[in-house]
């Protein structure tokens, strides 16, 4: 069916809010510049995110100017309003001080080095905690996953050369949240909570997606949804309100 992208979002740090965009370039790999950072814990010698660490989420992030390059500066909006840029030596000891215990901020590593990427050893319970479920409540369904993603999945925290927790675009439609709303009202289903990079509506009167607000262009581009996607607890944590906007990316 036909929708209209009614919002963008691109993540410059995984795990911290994002900034909405009024249009971007997508490839193979996602949203140009997506998730190009992530906090490294050296104890754990992995990339963590706010499944471990649920302070970052309420840290908001954007560039200090368009992002070239691999490693484009970033700036991170702490929660008490405090402003420190990638490029700041003491970033990592604030956000150690943030999260409890010490953490580096680091630029996406390669695709090369695939033990940058591995995951640690889990157990039950933190697979559980990671996602919100008393010992009592079902795992979520993950046959939704190919062997070879799952497998993936368990082997590295992201999918190598990505920051993404699975797939390289994420899409929430705004008939979900509602849905959601009305079997729980009072709860705040606030888009931002789920960190999609796209919302939709379904859009009956034209024939290709486009993005709201956008001066049309000649080219249609279709997105294909490959998998149902299973929330983890993030969705359920503090987050940030520092969202900032851009308009011309």
């Amino acid at each position: 069916m036909p929708v209209t992208v009614t919002e963008i979002w691109r993540y410059p740090v995984k795990s911290m809010g994002g900034e909405r965009l009024d249009n971007v370039a997508v490839d193979e790999r996602g949203m140009a510049a997506d998730r190009m950072w992530a906090v490294r814990d050296p104890e754990l010698g992995s990339i963590t995110t706010a499944r471990r660490r649920p302070a970052l989420l309420r840290c908001g992030a954007r560039y200090a100017a368009d992002p070239l390059g691999s490693a484009p500066e970033v700036v991170i909006v702490l929660p008490d309003g405090e402003e420190i840029s990638s490029a700041d030596p003491a970033v990592h000891a604030r956000l150690s001080e943030l999260v409890g215990s010490e953490v580096r901020l680091e630029p996406i590593p390669p695709s090369s080095d695939k033990d940058a990427y591995r995951a640690p050893r889990e157990t039950k319970a933190d697979i559980r905690a990671h996602f919100g479920l008393a010992e009592d409540e079902p795992l979520p369904d993950l046959s939704v996953f190919p062997l070879r993603k799952l497998a993936d999945l368990i082997r590295y925290v992201t999918p190598v050369g990505s920051l993404v927790d699975s797939y390289p675009v994420h899409v929430i439609t705004r008939a979900s949240l509602a849905a959601m709303a009305a079997l729980t009202p009072g709860s705040d289903f606030d888009v931002r909570r789920f960190r999609p990079t796209s919302s939709s509506t379904p859009n009956r009167a034209t024939s290709c997606p486009r993005t709201a607000g956008a001066t049309p262009t000649s080219t249609c581009r279709t997105q294909v949804c490959t998998a149902r996607s299973p929330r983890c607890v993030a969705s359920c944590l503090p987050a940030s309100s520092a969202s900032s906007r851009q308009t011309s990316k």
